[in-house]
């Protein structure tokens, strides 16, 4: 919304009619429009090439199955010069840390539908890339962007911002 409200045109994708469903209503008529992405593998944007200034990614690498893939299509569709935004897991924050313990306790079906630490659990069951930084780093690097900045310190997410270079790795 921030971003919205600074005058920049907004799209959001999500393969899930529900999670888009949702995004509406709590954007509330701010004029962002939604996209279901319908295929994920291979991950492709409805998208012409070079049609955004920048890409948002915010805890969303870490489910899906190709990371890399990903960092190639953002870079199809980021305009030259465009900047790329993403948060992953910060593996050295103790939350993480508690989070590795709890994907491999057998407690996920303990707790009632719709409960919140049921959710968490489901949603810690389907993270794929939990990564270290230099990991990312390098996968940036090889889908065609050159990090500028990684904020990391005493946060559960890493924060990188990237910007598109004038050619793919």
């Amino acid at each position: 919304m921030a971003c919205r409200r600074a005058g920049y045109h907004m799209r959001g994708v999500d393969p899930s009619r529900l999670m888009i469903s949702r995004a509406r209503q709590r954007t509330n008529g701010s004029e962002i429009e939604f996209d279901v992405l319908d295929s994920e593998v291979p991950f492709v944007l409805p998208y012409a090439g070079e049609k955004f200034s920048a890409v948002i990614a915010s805890s969303v690498l870490e489910y899906v199955d190709d990371p890399q893939e990903c960092f190639r299509e953002f870079w199809r569709v980021c305009k030259s010069n465009g900047s790329l935004i993403i948060s992953v897991p910060n593996l050295g924050h103790p939350r993480r840390w508690l989070e590795l313990l709890l994907r491999h306790l057998p407690l996920r079906n303990r707790f009632a539908a719709g409960n919140k630490l049921r959710l968490y659990m489901e949603c810690l069951g389907i993270s794929k890339n939990r990564l270290r930084v230099k990991a990312w780093l390098k996968l940036l690097h090889f889908g065609g962007w050159q990090v500028e900045t990684i904020e990391q310190r005493g946060k559960p997410l890493v924060i990188l911002v990237a910007k598109k270079a004038s050619r793919l790795s």
